[in-house]
């Protein structure tokens, strides 16, 4: 039956396979963390000066323990405390850092990030973590002993590693199923991660020896957390949720311009003076504006100004005569007439009804 399938839908049998391939590997990395000697060394060696000191703390630490394996690889039953006491360290430290400087060092990040995922999931399984060592031949960037190795907490699958401390039979919830804290029924409904909030426990402040002074004035060890709102992912959010044939527009809360000013004809005067009083009067009230006083087409302009998502246009053309320009909407495409005299009131109304 598999050789029939695969002679008639040999593209079908192949995906399934991949796809198969695929679940399986990405349930092997979900408890799979490693640190590469060699990175770390070519980091540390670059590491700004502020992160030398904890840099050297790990080298030292990680040269204890790979200093007594005479093997090429060997498993052990205990995790390296001093390593990962310095490691956490350490990513206190990056964090600092990289919080300030982010972006200009990926070769610190990518470390960051590996360090991160190391000591969390050395953290989460503790002694039943199967923690291995592997040492390779002399690298560029290798110990003084000649060698390089790479640390891993591998492969720890639950009910073959370790035993499970909580059994549960779990199941998703249904439409309409009734709330466990108060009945009402459940709804359930798609939404949009911009942000993480994380529970750290003890772990960090008890490295860092972190104490703080509780209600009674008595030194206690603080429980951390961490939180962590996404830029890319709220504008990528706004992006999916306002959007045409056109572009998108952007709510003018985060837009980087509210208001579009455009002349139809800057070779006319009248037209091109009006609009360079029309969005000097704006931005002096306080809106954010931009003039787009390029000598092109009228459609061009239009086109663009729908493109890059500003969420009002106000097109100067020839109702100037009339005392008038016309606002248009982005999100709703409508078209009004405003009066050039009062138009910063207009907006006023429009964008800050509160005032």
């Amino acid at each position: 039956m598999l050789f029939g399938w695969t002679v008639t839908h040999q593209w079908r049998v192949c995906l399934l396979v991949d796809e198969a391939h695929n679940l399986v590997e990405r349930a092997r990395t979900m408890y799979t963390a490693s640190l590469d000697q060699e990175a770390f060394e070519s980091v540390r060696r670059q590491a700004p000066e502020a992160l030398r000191g904890a840099f050297e703390r790990v080298h030292r630490a990680w040269r204890e323990v790979t200093a007594a394996q005479a093997q090429g690889h060997r498993i052990y039953a205990d995790l390296p405390q001093d390593l990962l006491a310095a490691l956490d360290t350490t990513i206190a430290a990056m964090a600092d850092h990289l919080s300030q400087q982010a972006g200009q060092d990926e070769a610190l990040q990518e470390f960051f990030f590996a360090a991160l995922a190391f000591s969390r999931l050395a953290a989460e399984f503790d002694s039943s973590t199967l923690f291995e060592i592997t040492r390779g031949a002399s690298g560029r960037h290798s110990s003084e002993s000649g060698q390089h190795s790479i640390l891993c907490l591998r492969n720890v699958i639950p009910g073959r590693d370790f035993k499970p401390t909580v059994t549960a039979d779990v199941r998703n919830i249904l439409e309409g199923e009734g709330c466990p804290i108060d009945g009402s029924p459940l709804r359930l409904g798609k939404a949009v991660e911009i942000g993480h909030i994380f529970k750290l426990g003890y772990r960090y402040s008890e490295s860092m020896g972190a104490r703080v002074l509780d209600a009674n004035g008595k030194e206690v060890m603080p429980i951390m957390g961490c939180y962590g709102i996404g830029i890319e992912r709220i504008l990528t959010a706004i992006v999916e949720q306002n959007n045409d044939d056109n572009g998108f527009w952007l709510p003018p809360q985060v837009a980087p311009f509210e208001i579009v000013v455009v002349p139809t004809n800057v070779g006319d005067d009248k037209i091109r003076t009006t609009a360079d009083d029309v969005a000097h009067r704006l931005e002096a009230a306080g809106f954010d504006v931009l003039l787009d006083d390029r000598d092109e087409r009228p459609g061009v302009k239009f086109k663009d100004a729908d493109l890059v998502g500003i969420p009002f246009r106000v097109t100067v053309g020839k109702k100037v005569t009339e005392g008038t320009v016309e606002v248009v909407q982005r999100s709703t495409r409508e078209i009004r007439d405003a009066s050039i005299s009062a138009i910063t009131e207009y907006f006023d109304k429009l964008l800050r009804p509160a005032h």
